[in-house]
């Protein structure tokens, strides 16, 4: 066995490997068929290429059978830029080519990346047909009748690769990275409740799970277009009959079977391109604007005599069917003036429940055949912490109190679940409060000053009463939204509570002295005062 440039094994040689440019050829390897000698290489056999300095860097590639003007001489091979770049070398450098069994660096798994075009299901079939016994890596663009893809990620035995052959028994996954999204926050009693960190549901979703969403696809670099909506439900609990509701109402209130009155309301905030990242900062800013003007819109607060006063519901109560169903009749004409940059159709639903959601028996068959049959995806994102039952559990409306359990519900395998909670923002010992109290505040309150009063009203007329009778400032105020040292702010308050402890101990040790009732009277004053500090 001899070194440098000659024979190592039978199917294993060192050689010098040279790059080409594309305008040279497409191809990502240019080797000759006689390279091994004899036997001769075939077209269509497989061969791996290592770094001779670092074997761990290798890639699997298919033989070609090309012109002999444009192949290399002298037991030399050339690659490509790209698969040059996914074996981390930029020019001349010494490599061992071996030859490979296919059987060998199957692929289990492998995910096509599709963006800005438009991809019908018999064409992934035909493109999947193609890969046949060929080899793909992690970056390779794959070309095929008009069809323009990049393999994403590869697998095999459940290990990420960077290479390998697909055979006919290895799955193809289609990933889309410009789809039509609809994500759907819901609205509902929950909404401004706070978690267990002190954050409102709200604030956690717009805040949290919104940005870091648009984030996440900004450094994927997926071009969706996001359409955000708003949707709750109102019970009218007060009104018996429709005759209650003015007559442009009653075709909007329907009757459920435990004899409610209900509506149900979608806000349409509008439909921007996440990878814009402009677009979704103003789009999150408007949702905000929208969300304080939907509780009025919803009939939740008392404006108009002639409506009931509604209520709005609790998570489980809300339309969870109805928004997945309208999406569907929207996605169901979607072959009439088809848009050719986009390829697969995603809903997302953001709740402040648990996954728990009561639905109606014949809408959720209905819901469920038109699922499988578009082929949409549903996510559903729960800002709560995760229950100890099975979820998502969709419980069955029904009159009847006799019915089995069995009967009563069911848990959907169209639907993911998913439990936002993000780690990295309240991790123990890196807790910030987001609440800040501004410096005259504080001051007012260290003065023996009364602290302002807020006072929440309407949604649209959200203010904090100053301590000027009648004046108002308004809450966007910058002077709110000042820093302050909570430290200072702590040992002041620590230091009135030892001044209020001492005053009650002396007042106790006086009260053993047998003071008059004077006396007493202007004690308790005094440590009345104190308390009240």
């Amino acid at each position: 066995i001899e070194n440098g440039g000659h024979w190592l094994d039978t199917m294993e040689k060192s050689t010098i490997v040279k790059i080409h440019p594309r305008s040279f050829s497409k191809e990502d390897l240019i080797i000759n068929l006689d390279f091994f000698g004899k036997p001769r290489l075939q077209a269509g056999d497989l061969v791996q290429i290592c770094i001779q300095d670092d074997e761990s860097k290798s890639l699997y590639l298919q033989v070609k059978d090309l012109p002999l003007e444009i192949q290399p001489k002298g037991g030399t091979i050339t690659l490509g830029t790209t698969a040059a770049q996914v074996l981390g070398i930029s020019g001349m450098t010494n490599a061992i080519v071996r030859k490979v069994n296919i059987e060998d660096v199957t692929i289990g798994l492998t995910e096509l990346r599709i963006k800005n075009q438009y991809i019908g299901q018999s064409d992934m079939w035909r493109l999947t047909n193609s890969l046949m016994d060929a080899c793909v890596y992690v970056g390779k663009t794959i070309e095929f009748a008009g069809i323009r893809v990049q393999v994403d990620k590869l697998w095999r035995h459940g290990e990420n690769v960077s290479s390998g052959a697909v055979a006919a028994d290895s799955r193809v996954v289609f990933r889309s990275a410009s789809a039509q999204m609809f994500v759907f926050i819901q609205v509902c009693a929950e909404i401004t409740d706070f978690d267990s960190h002190g954050d409102q549901y709200f604030d956690k979703a717009m805040n949290g799970f919104m940005i870091d969403l648009f984030k996440k696809l900004k450094e994927s670099e997926c071009n969706h277009l996001a359409t955000i909506v708003l949707f709750s439900r109102t019970y009218y609990y007060k009104a018996k009959h429709t005759d209650d509701f003015p007559t442009n109402m009653r075709g909007s209130v329907l009757k459920d079977c435990k004899g409610r009155f209900y509506e149900d309301f979608y806000n349409v905030i509008g439909e921007i391109h996440t990878e814009s990242e402009t677009e979704w900062a103003r789009m999150i800013i408007k949702t905000k604007k929208s969300f304080m003007q939907h509780l009025s819109k919803a009939n939740c607060c008392q404006e108009d005599s002639s409506v009931p006063v509604g209520t709005i519901s609790k998570s489980f109560q809300g339309n969870f069917l109805e928004v997945i169903n309208l999406t569907l009749n929207a996605l169901s004409t979607n072959q009439v003036d088809l848009n050719l940059t986009m390829t697969g159709q995603s809903i997302i639903i953001v709740t402040p429940g648990v996954g728990v959601f009561e639905v109606d028996r014949k809408l959720y068959a209905l819901t469920n055949s038109r699922v499988s049959d578009l082929c949409v995806g549903v996510d559903v994102i729960c800002l709560t912490e995760q229950p100890f039952h099975a979820i998502p559990l969709l419980m069955f409306q029904t009159k009847s109190t006799t019915s089995s359990v069995n009967e009563d519900f069911t848990t959907p395998d169209w639907m993911n679940y998913s439990f936002y909670n993000p780690q990295s923002v309240w991790s123990r010992g890196q807790f910030e409060p987001r609440i800040k109290l501004s410096d005259h505040l504080i001051n007012k309150f260290l003065h023996n000053q009364a602290p302002p009063t807020p006072l929440i009203t309407t949604p649209q007329s959200l203010y904090i009463r100053s301590g000027r009778r009648g004046s108002k400032a308004s809450i966007t105020d910058q002077r709110l939204l000042q820093r302050t040292d909570y430290d200072e702010y702590d040992e002041q308050i620590f230091r009135r509570r030892i001044l209020v402890q001492h005053s009650i101990s002396g007042v106790q040790r006086d009260l053993h002295r047998h003071k008059s009732d004077e006396e007493l009277r202007i004690d308790f004053v005094s440590l009345n005062n104190l308390l009240c500090l």
